[in-house]
């Protein structure tokens, strides 16, 4: 009977840690849900460039094998491949180009004037051609670019890796640079213990440890 109070005093720390990281938990869901209700915000830099910029969903990796935020056949293809995921991208693009005129050295020796209209899943095309040239008056190529970051599948393997996959074929990537930010291993940590000791006397206290392998 003389260890009950101590086992309620060991309830209730379990109790508030499981509160605190329930609060934890609903407040990343949170967080996520506005990220996806939210618009992608774009700037210039000083060379003139513009950026594309949007919020970043935290998720676990049963997040993204069950498809909890995002449902995406060709991404979920694409994780597959990668025993630890730590990086996943879906970008949509398209590339727009206006109003351009390609002259012919030598016009055609009569007049003519056609319209250009052409539509495809992966192009749309409109302009005219006559004797002179074509105009393009309107191109746009859309694509969809999936990019996955981890370590990929297989014995004894550890390297990170990339992968980029477009849904448009006639866009190819031709090369990726990856950089990741290295961060030691901290072996040595300390911090707060609450519990029991082997008197049965309930104890709190600071401890030093020692972290000696990583699974």
């Amino acid at each position: 009977m003389k260890y009950i109070p101590y086992f309620s005093y060991v309830l209730v720390i379990i109790l508030v840690i499981l509160l605190v990281r329930s609060c934890g938990e609903q407040s990343r869901v949170n967080g996520n849900l506005e990220v996806l209700g939210s618009l992608v915000e774009t700037y210039e830099l000083k060379n003139g460039q513009l950026v594309t910029e949007k919020g970043v969903l935290e998720v676990s990796v049963k997040d993204l094998k069950n498809e909890i935020y995002v449902k995406d056949d060709s991404l979920q293809l694409l994780i597959k491949k990668f025993k630890d995921p730590q990086v996943v991208y879906k970008i949509k693009t398209k590339i727009v180009l206006d109003t351009m005129e390609v002259i012919y050295k030598v016009p055609v020796p009569f007049e003519f004037e056609r319209d250009l209209l052409l539509f495809d899943p992966y192009y749309t095309l409109t302009g005219k051609s006559n004797n002179l040239g074509v105009t393009i008056t309107s191109l746009s190529i859309p694509n969809t670019q999936r990019i996955v970051t981890g370590v990929k599948k297989g014995l004894f393997r550890t390297e990170l890796s990339t992968s980029v996959t477009n849904s448009n074929p006639y866009i190819q990537t031709t090369d990726i640079i990856t950089q990741k930010q290295y961060v030691p291993i901290r072996r040595l940590g300390v911090g707060v213990f609450g519990g029991i000791d082997i008197t049965g006397e309930p104890t709190i206290g600071v401890g030093v440890s020692w972290h000696l392998i990583e699974f």
